[in-house]
């Protein structure tokens, strides 16, 4: 600027450079002052020293340009790397952990969470720290000593307790799925069980989108005579089936 003189830049309380601000025209121009710092608290000081040396200002006194409501007058950007790049970190160990090979889970990403102890409650929900058991079975019992199921032996949201001696299972498995065959074809009826969480949250996104579906048919009026039928959940709140008449 026409009016700019000598400047003094510290940082930290330590002098970096002696920067002019004289220009016959009106222009910008960026100065880094400084890179790599520490992390922590900085101190940016800037002291007017006063007219350039040779410059006739004429009339004008020199004086120290800040800037303008809409310029950049210091920019700080940071390169974060590591831990030091996320709002907080947590990790979480299973009590399953017997204190050998360590088999550990991909990490997972909030950008919602900022808080640590809700991030070790999302990682409690997201790890599947047992083996993926997987059971469809139309009896109850051992195999010698069997019960057929029928329509109200099992109902949604139960467990059952599955023992496989040979396999070393002893678990909890909750219903993910159930087939009931027509009555006169009396057949038993036959459950789907699991201990994994993404079943039930994988059926509830299926869920969802049939729904959406149905509804975007409903308002176009291209449902005369329509249906579909979505898997049956763990949930007293979702039916199973849509008809629309």
């Amino acid at each position: 600027m026409s009016k700019g003189g000598m400047l003094d830049v510290y940082l930290d309380g330590e002098m970096v450079d002696t920067y002019e601000c004289y220009s016959k025209n009106a222009k910008s121009e960026k100065i880094v002052i400084a890179q790599n710092l520490a992390t922590g608290k900085h101190t940016f000081k800037a002291i007017f020293r006063g007219a350039k040396k040779g410059i006739d200002y004429k009339k004008s006194e020199p004086c120290m340009y800040v800037g303008t409501e809409k310029s950049t007058v210091l920019n700080l950007t940071a390169k974060l790397k590591g831990k030091d790049a996320y709002h907080t970190y947590a990790d979480y160990t299973s009590p399953n952990y017997d204190g050998g090979d360590i088999a550990e889970a991909p990490t997972i990403f909030d950008d919602n969470i900022t808080n640590k102890d809700e991030l070790r409650e999302r990682l409690k929900e997201e790890l599947n720290d047992q083996p993926t058991v997987e059971v469809s079975t139309n009896y109850l019992g051992s195999v010698e000593d069997k019960q057929y199921i029928t329509n109200d032996d099992i109902k949604e949201n139960n467990k059952i307790r599955f023992i496989h001696q040979p396999l070393g299972f002893n678990l909890d498995l909750k219903v993910v799925k159930i087939t009931v065959s027509h009555p006169l074809l009396d057949e038993p009826v036959e459950v789907d069980f699991s201990n994994s969480p993404k079943d039930i949250l994988k059926m509830q996104q299926q869920t969802t989108k049939a729904i959406r579906k149905f509804n975007k048919q409903g308002i176009g009026g291209s449902n005369v005579d329509s249906s579909f039928s979505m898997p049956q959940l763990a949930s007293d709140s979702i039916g199973s089936v849509l008809i629309d008449e």
